[in-house]
């Protein structure tokens, strides 16, 4: 029988020394993986320039989702990292917009929330493709934004084709509920590609809906006088009049079709920014009452929108509507993936968002957030909301609605 051999002091520390590290680790696992740590995660939408009250409620919303996920302890499977954000101003202008994507994903985002605007998401999307960084869109509704075969980029809200399709189809419903023919339409729209895309939209799915579309008016959305267009859009005489712009031009559109008397059955916009946001009604005055939308809105009587509605207003001092809504909800899709992934890896992030079936949400469908291999949500669907004495509500489907819709209008003469 061998003797065994001795160990000396130095390899009897050095063992002891690795055993006790290994007891402690495996003693304390929660002391080791609750370190402090943070994700930084980045947005990009105009927070100057004429578009800067949109941008700034996207960002409120994204600030208020991580204010609510950090207060909860963070992203659990990653011992509780807290996010972060990093903030990126595009001015509205696509090569901005590029720009700032490039700085924030070199100092490390592992995903990116943006950017209103169909035209500076576009170009942005490509550089995350590049890249391999997720890209969640808060907004940018252009169907042509996710037709690239991209991989890194996801939508929460409907697409153009949904949102106008079911508004060209819901025309002839109001017309058959209300007992008002309606047989033709008009668009007039901002000219960049959100804009474009929407009339383009209107026109191809009119004729099945039974619509004839009797003009097509574009404008730059920056102008400061749109009579020209409005007296076009008042010669053609349509049923219904279909807008698609940002806040300050369909302000500037409403008041010109007050002014020049621009009579219709019906003002419904196709996702129109202007008229989604809460501030058109206090801002057009009167020339806004009665003004249609189909829109990426929340959905206004869930207990969850209510409360975020609550909290947005002490933020902000302004309403919540679609900006701060879709600005919010895309950030539990992001805290859901890393849940899941249990990495900050972007490819594996990007995995696990592509894997989403996120029931927890405030948006307009009692169905869960699911995407499908372009990254559009399957269960996208709009609510309408109009304008009623200078407050705006949801007014259907019956089941989301606030108020009754309004249809036909008064005309302007006929309005006190």
């Amino acid at each position: 029988m061998k003797r065994e051999k001795k160990m000396d002091r130095r390899t009897f520390l050095k063992v002891a020394g690795a055993a006790g590290a290994a007891a402690w680790i495996s003693g304390f696992p929660q002391v080791v993986r609750s370190q402090p740590k943070e994700i930084p995660v980045g947005q990009i939408h105009p927070l100057t320039g004429g578009l800067a009250q949109v941008g700034t409620a996207y960002k409120a919303g994204i600030e208020l989702a991580l204010d609510e996920i950090n207060e909860k302890g963070g992203i659990k499977s990653l011992g509780g990292a807290k996010l972060r954000l990093l903030n990126a101003d595009s001015q509205g202008k696509p090569e901005v917009g590029v720009a700032e994507a490039e700085r924030l994903i070199k100092e490390g985002v592992v995903a990116t929330f943006g950017c209103y605007q169909s035209a500076v998401a576009f170009p942005v999307t490509q550089i995350h493709e590049k890249y391999e960084t997720p890209f969640l869109i808060t907004l940018g509704i252009s169907e042509e934004i996710l037709k690239r075969g991209f991989k890194y980029t996801f939508r929460c809200s409907a697409d153009s084709i949904i949102s106008v399709r079911e508004i060209m189809n819901l025309i002839p419903i109001f017309a058959k509920e209300y007992k008002t023919e309606v047989k033709t339409i008009a668009t007039i729209y901002e000219d960049t590609l959100f804009g474009v895309t929407m009339s383009g939209n209107a026109k191809k799915h009119a004729p099945a809906a039974g619509l004839q579309v009797v003009a097509e008016i574009p404008y730059n959305w920056k102008t400061t006088d749109l009579s020209a267009e409005v007296t076009k859009l008042k010669a053609a005489k349509p049923d219904v009049i279909v807008p698609t712009g940002y806040l300050p031009d369909t302000i500037l559109l409403a008041r010109t079709m007050k002014e020049l008397k621009c009579n219709c059955k019906g003002v419904i916009g196709t996702v129109s920014g202007g008229l989604s946001n809460p501030l058109f009604a206090r801002e057009a005055g009167d020339a806004a009452e009665y003004m249609m939308n189909g829109i990426n809105w929340p959905n206004p009587l869930h207990p969850r929108c209510i409360a975020l509605a609550k909290k947005y207003e002490q933020k902000t001092g302004n309403p919540l509507g679609e900006d701060g809504a879709y600005g919010y909800m895309p950030v539990f899709v992001l805290k859901d993936a890393l849940e899941r992934a249990g990495t900050t890896d972007r490819k594996a992030v990007r995995k696990a968002i592509a894997a989403t079936k996120l029931e927890d949400h405030i948006l307009p469908k009692d169905k869960p957030i699911v995407f499908d291999e372009t990254g559009q949500n399957i269960n996208a669907g709009i609510l309408y909301t109009q304008v009623q004495k200078g407050g705006m509500f949801s007014v259907y489907p019956p089941q989301y609605a606030q108020k009754k819709p309004i249809f036909p209008v008064p005309r302007w003469e006929e309005r006190r």
